[in-house]
């Protein structure tokens, strides 16, 4: 089974939850679905825009990935 972790973080614009997974040989981290939607209506970002900015905040904050 993936062990699988939920996290707030918070980043310039807002809270968001990220969902940290290990992997056998690494961690991964997925920005989870609603975080994302509700900043794009927040911000009239595309989905996409958002999910590589809760991304680069994620690694800027030293979450493994």
């Amino acid at each position: 089974m993936l062990k699988t972790e939920i996290k707030n973080i918070d980043t310039p614009l807002g809270k968001v939850q990220i969902k940290l997974c290990d992997l056998k040989d690494e961690k991964r981290i997925y920005p989870e679905y609603n975080s994302i939607v509700k900043i794009c209506k927040k911000t009239g970002k595309s989905y996409q825009e958002i999910y590589q900015f809760i991304m680069d905040e994620a690694y800027k904050m030293g979450q493994e990935v």
